[in-house]
């Protein structure tokens, strides 16, 4: 790739972030906490089923938690 078209590829995508970031300003907070949430979940249900009820965490993960993961 010539150097002109390298340096347009990369003004182009800083563009593109740039712009996607500036979007997401008011709902990235919002994200940031639904992902906490989720990860919070699939903590507690790993704990609760290998601690409390002896579960196995690999099985559990594969099984149970798969669909929580995404």
């Amino acid at each position: 790739m010539a150097k002109q078209q390298w340096r347009i590829v990369v003004i182009s995508t800083a563009a593109v972030a740039f712009s996607i970031t500036a979007g997401l300003g008011t709902p990235l907070p919002k994200l940031v906490n639904f992902a906490k949430a989720g990860t919070s979940f699939i903590a507690k249900q790993l704990c609760s089923g290998a601690l409390m009820a002896g579960m196995d965490p690999n099985q559990m993960l594969k099984e149970d938690l798969a669909t929580a993961r995404g």
